[in-house]
Formats: C-alpha cells, structure tokens, sequence
C-alpha cells in the first residue's frame, strides 16, 4: 500500500492527474456513498462509512478542480447522446437512504449546490425509529468489546463473547440466525436490539433519538426530493429474490412507496448488496428500470452494459490521493491502457 501511494504521488507530480482528465471524455465516474457519520460510524466500519470531515474534503476537492458533476440521469443522458465527445463528469449516489443522508451529506451538498442519486430501501422508511437490526447487532457489540452476554439471549447456554473480532463476528452470526430461525418481524428485531443493549450497558436509547443506523422517514425523503435530491430504487426490504415474479414485486413494492411519498418516476435502480447477475436484466428491462448500478469499480461509457454500471465505492478507508487518482480518471485510464497492452498480439 505505501509503495502503491509513493507512485500515485509521484504520477500527480508529474502532472498526470491533469493529463488523465483530458483523456477520458466520454466517461462517467459514478461515485458510490453508503453513510456519512453520525458518531463514530467511520472506525466501526471504515469500509462503509465515512466521516463528515473527510465528506467535506472530497466535495471540496471536486470544486476545486472544476470536474462537471452531475446528476446521474444527465451523465447517463449525455453519454447516450453525446458518445465519446462528453466531457469526463462525475455522479454521486447514496445507497439505501439512511438518515445520516438527510442529516449529514445533504446540508453539505446544498450549500455547495452538488446534485446527487439517493437510492432508497422503502420498507424501514416505513419504520424510520427502527435501527437496521444487522447493523444495530454488529454496532453495539463492536462499541462494548470485551463484554459477555449471557447466551439465554438467545435461548442458548453458551454466552456470547465480544472480547476480539472473531468472536465478536461469532456472536453476531448467531444473533442474526436466532432472529431468522424465530421468524421475527421488524418490531420483534428491535425489541431484541433492546434486550442486547441491556445486557451491555449500551445507550440504545440515545441511538434510537439520534436515529442512528436507522433510514430517513416519508418526510426526510420528501424533503430530500424538494431540494433537488433524485430519489431512486434500491428495492424495498434490501433483497432481490431468486426469482423473476418474485423480483417483479419487489421492485412494484419499491416503487408504491415511493409514490406514497410522492416520488412518481423512479426508473433507475441499485443492487442490494452489490450482488447482481444478468438473468436480473430482463426483469429490470420489463419493469422500465433504465439503469442499474453495481459495486463494481470502474468508469462508465456508452458502451457500458445498462445494467451493469460500475461505480467507485468511496469511504473512510481510502486514502485522499487514491480518491484524488479516482476522480481525475487516472486509475481508470490506466486500467484500460493495462488491459488493452495486454490484448495486443505483437511478440
């Protein structure tokens, strides 16, 4: 890592960076966010969250080099119609819609006037004093390491031990199956997340009035789609089911809460989780969805597969330079002219 950081160093000295910007026209980097903290979100999950100073770093950043940032429907637009003649830009997306979206990212984005993508999971949205309960489990053991609790939580003897990682993984795992296998509903996940925050001596209350890990209310999200924010679908319980009808009423689902809220032309669209697979495509494709985006890494052109937009994943554990070498289409420039070395036939 520290050599990869030296030769980025050194190819933006050599000015590089700059060079890279002027070679990637008709390219799009769509930039993925998924939290910016509340609290402390950002040394739990460095991978997932990122701080609101560091937010503001990035924003800042992108002002001062004059990159065009834009909605994702006008990136995605202007490749379409302008193919290789479109000026490299950058779109910003937030995935599941969080509450930190509403109360840290946007007053941030609105004093700078940077449009973004919010792509929203409806059914907490519904319920917008619930904690994600996987989250919420994972948070509150990681903030009382070294604790045990009494394996009765769970109807089983064996405790569960938060004194390291692995064991904390552990004993999250088992929370999350005993959750499953008892069949709980949304209110039963967050009377359990009571529970465990009492065997720990967690503050859960302060979390839940904090709203933290919980997702914007119809109101936040209504308010959000007011300032400009484009509201967009993400499903609406996080999961695609492994079926075609099934998928089908999920995103119909999706797609009635938004308009419930008065969101009435929702058409692009985000893989939960990342994951995705082609036989989706069609399904998407009968549902007048014209995008999807996924949690690969890369810059889309024209010739991008609709359905498979890359995207670059920011958070608290990359580096300025690397978010620096991201933005100015220099790693993306570079994979390209890797690949297409690779490919050439002469010895």
């Amino acid at each position: 890592m520290r050599a990869k950081q030296l030769v980025l160093r050194l190819c933006r000295s050599l000015g590089l960076f700059a060079l890279a910007r002027r070679m990637s026209r008709g390219r799009l980097l769509i930039l993925c966010y998924h939290g910016v903290s509340q609290t402390d979100e950002h040394r739990w999950r460095p991978r997932m969250f990122i701080s609101p100073e560091t937010f503001e770093r990035r924003l800042d950043h992108l002002r001062r080099c004059g990159i065009p940032i834009v909605s994702l429907e006008i990136g995605l637009s202007r490749l379409a119609a302008e193919g290789a003649r479109t000026p490299f830009s950058i779109a910003l997306t937030f995935d599941d819609g969080f509450h930190n979206f509403s109360a840290q990212a946007l007053p941030r984005l609105l004093v700078r006037h940077l449009p973004a993508t919010v792509y929203v999971t409806t059914y907490h949205v519904r319920h917008p004093r619930w904690p994600v309960f996987d989250l919420a489990v994972d948070y509150m053991l990681w903030a009382r390491s070294g604790r045990v609790v009494p394996g009765a939580l769970i109807a089983e003897r064996d405790p569960l031990d938060c004194s390291d990682l692995e064991s904390r993984e552990r004993a999250a795992d088992r929370i999350y199956a005993h959750a499953d296998a008892d069949g709980l509903d949304g209110a039963g996940k967050e009377a359990l997340l009571g529970c465990l925050a009492r065997e720990l001596a967690f503050p859960y209350d302060e979390l839940v009035s904090r709203r933290q890990l919980c997702m914007m209310s119809a109101d936040e999200v209504r308010d959000a789609a007011t300032a400009g924010v484009d509201i967009q679908m993400h499903t609406h319980r996080h999961h695609i089911p492994p079926a075609p009808d099934e998928f089908t009423r999920e995103l119909a689902d999706n797609r009635s809460a938004l308009a419930e809220i008065g969101v009435h032309d929702a058409a692009h669209f985000c893989y939960p989780n990342g994951t995705w697979s082609e036989w989706m495509w069609a399904t998407l494709r009968r549902n007048d969805v014209r995008s999807a985006t996924t949690c690969e890494p890369g810059v889309v052109s024209a010739e991008s597969p609709p359905y498979a937009l890359p995207r670059f994943l920011d958070s608290e554990s990359v580096t300025q330079l690397e978010f620096e070498a991201w933005t100015s289409g220099f790693l993306s420039l570079a994979a390209r002219l890797r690949r297409r070395s690779n490919s050439d036939p002469r010895p």
